[in-house]
């Protein structure tokens, strides 16, 4: 039991079984069971046989969010990883990457939400460019020189032939349904403003809600477009990071609410498995110079 050769729930050998392996009387096997069994080590059920006794899995009072760090721990030492080993691992995974990314987007309010999404997030250095640029030279150059590209459903179509031609790989960013939800909830409740940078953000969110009937009560307000004494005080209003960058805070709307372009958690998975597999892709070849330089 102790050397891991048996484990909770086993079945142990029979009384003959036993006695004829260790060369003694089956008494002495009954009597070396009872004693097992009397310290709670192995089950003895009639008409069945004996067994390694089954542990209940100690829980101890903890808060409840807290069950994936275990689960995360346990899978480490399945993996050979302590648990003083497994944050180093996972820091020096993502640091090992050496990734940067670029944004194609069609303007400036979503194309800055996305990078500055991915640099808090996962400290991967962005930068965007326009989706009108994408066959310039410059644009297929920084492309090219990018860990992976990040786009939008709007722009996959044409942006997935560009990367796939320059082998980067391509994530398709979607947002967060639970933020979705609740700026779609604002929406239906009643007149909604959104402050940008950049008139295309309304157009493509007037094409993304296209026939909802909630679509009256957008109400986009473009900085030096609009006048920001138009909205009426009291109205839900949402900045976009971009706005927010260019505003001094005393100049937006009291309770504005900063937009941040939350990822989704297919999004997340995606960002991450780029990641890693530049992070090997950086290993293995560090072990290769090193084997030439050897």
């Amino acid at each position: 039991m102790h050397l891991g050769l048996v484990k909770s729930g086993d079945r142990l050998p029979s009384l003959r079984a036993a006695a004829a392996e260790f060369g003694v009387d089956q008494r002495s096997i009954l009597s070396a069971y009872r004693a097992l069994a009397a310290e709670g080590l192995v089950d003895m059920r009639p008409r069945s046989g004996i067994y390694v006794a089954t542990f209940p899995r100690l829980r101890l009072e903890r808060p409840a969010d807290s069950q994936w760090m275990l689960d995360m721990f346990i899978e480490g030492f399945n993996r050979g990883v302590s648990p003083i080993d497994l944050g180093a691992r996972l820091t020096d995974s993502l640091n090992g990457a050496r990734c940067s990314a670029v944004c194609v987007e069609c303007n400036s309010d979503g194309a800055l939400g996305i990078t500055l999404q991915i640099q808090d997030d996962f400290g991967v250095p962005s930068s965007w460019v326009d989706v009108a640029t994408l066959n310039d030279g410059e644009t297929r150059r920084k492309i090219s020189e990018a860990g992976m590209v990040l786009t939008t459903h709007f722009h996959a179509a044409q942006v997935r032939p560009v990367a796939n031609e320059l082998r980067r790989p391509l994530v398709v960013v979607t947002s967060d349904r639970d933020y979705s939800a609740q700026i779609r909830a604002s929406l239906s409740r009643g007149p909604l403003y959104i402050i940008g940078c950049d008139a295309r953000l309304a157009d493509k969110l007037c094409a993304a809600w296209a026939g909802a009937r909630w679509l009256a009560n957008f109400r986009p307000i473009v900085i030096g477009r609009d006048d920001l004494a138009s909205i009426p005080d009291g109205s839900p209003v949402f900045v976009t990071r971009a706005a927010a960058e260019t505003m001094p805070a005393e100049a937006l709307p009291a309770g504005a609410v900063l937009m941040h372009h939350t990822f989704s958690a297919e999004t997340r998975a995606t960002i991450l498995d780029v990641l890693l597999s530049a992070s090997q892709g950086a290993s293995d070849a560090d072990a290769e110079r090193a084997r030439a330089a050897g």
